[in-house]
């Protein structure tokens, strides 16, 4: 073959629901089938859909064997078409009727497996293993609750990772030699940390794919959830253990909450879950009480922005005062309102202030500095 495409689907519960709806991840597949370096491929190609969750057994998949491409726009979007029924109206419906077999998600086990469809020899073909995952693994030798805590470096739990895994006989058995390698993570329906513990799950599997003899390794950014209307009233699936993520980023560097962590929608008055979080805040940085520390809150685009700029400052004041009460002594509060979102557009597309986009631009930030002190 001169193209052999595997890609990989996690179907644990926390990927494939999302509030009312459930991930499809045709769109994903299918940008994968007309990359331009696939589908130029001038020989027989071959495309694998296989999907994980937590269990250690071969995962089900389908196989698609297609001829000789012609790279002629038309044909290339015809058969994208005809691939996104065939997901969208049999496999995809068929898996979701199955489930998943196991709780959880073995990241490092889909990696093995995927690379067990490739066609033994390998040859001068193009080889690319694609994994959709949320990239919160709770199973096998990666079980991220077996060793994330408060605070923990991204690149140092990668690297344990690879180790644990390779002692274990988890590890790819070829290493993933002479395979191109792309983890595309999605947010998922769990709650989370924000930008913040996507930024570090990216990282941690970035160190992890890098630490293999991939030809090339690529960790896309998060994009939310997609549901679709073709997938409803989902089978309840096996339930999917919480991945606790680290909170924190390094003491005494910037830090970042989630808005809708600590204040419901549209208010300053904080969760009761806030108390905790803040004080978990504060001991976290202990170490640098009497550094220059300031407070930002910042809103969506939902809304005035001269009444988004006040709630933003109510919020980082709120948070400002927890901080003095544990004795940092020179804390100063913000209000940047909507004026530095993160996602830019957040209802462009639709008015859902749960879409990951606009909840992505609702945060308060904390940040240090020595100067002046």
């Amino acid at each position: 073959m001169d193209g052999e495409l595997v890609v990989m689907v996690d179907r644990s519960a926390s990927l494939w629901e999302s509030r009312e709806t459930v991930l499809d991840p045709t769109e994903i597949i299918v940008e994968e089938l007309a990359d331009a370096a696939f589908y130029a491929s001038r020989g027989g190609r071959v495309v694998t859909l296989g999907l994980f969750d937590g269990t250690s057994a071969r995962s089900s998949s389908v196989s698609w064997v297609l001829g000789p491409s012609d790279i002629a726009e038309s044909l290339v979007e015809r058969d994208r078409e005809e691939f996104a029924t065939c997901l969208r109206e049999e496999y995809l419906p068929t898996a979701l009727a199955i489930g998943a077999l196991s709780e959880g998600s073995d990241v490092v086990g889909a990696l093995a497996d995927g690379e067990g469809y490739f066609s033994s020899g390998g040859g001068e073909g193009l080889r690319r293993l694609v994994v959709v995952t949320d990239g919160r693994s709770n199973s096998g030798c990666a079980d991220l609750n077996t060793k994330v805590e408060a605070w923990a470096d991204a690149g140092d739990i990668g690297r344990r990772v690879v180790e644990d895994c390779r002692a274990s006989g988890e590890w790819p058995a070829d290493d993933l030699d002479g395979v191109e390698v792309t983890l595309r993570l999605r947010s998922n329906s769990q709650d989370g940390n924000g930008r913040q513990g996507e930024a570090w799950l990216a990282d941690l599997w970035g160190e992890v794919c890098a630490a293999s003899a991939t030809k090339g390794c690529e960790v896309t950014a998060f994009r939310g959830v997609e549901g679709t209307g073709e997938f409803t009233d989902p089978p309840e699936q096996q339930e999917d253990p919480v991945v606790v993520l680290p909170v924190w980023s390094e003491p005494c560097r910037v830090q970042e909450l989630n808005g809708d962590l600590l204040f419901p929608h549209d208010s300053a008055t904080a969760h009761s879950e806030a108390i905790p979080l803040l004080d978990s805040l504060a001991e976290h940085n202990r170490e640098c009480t009497d550094e220059r520390v300031t407070v930002t809150g910042h809103t969506d685009s939902q809304g005035d922005e001269a009444y988004n700029e006040r709630l933003s400052l109510k919020r980082a004041e709120y948070v400002a005062d927890r901080l003095r009460e544990h004795g940092f002594t020179n804390v100063s509060a913000l209000g940047a309102g909507e004026s530095e979102p993160v996602c830019p557009g957040d209802y462009d597309d639709n008015d859902d202030v749960d879409d990951p986009c606009p909840a992505s631009n609702r945060r308060v930030v904390i940040s240090f500095s020595d100067e002046g002190v």
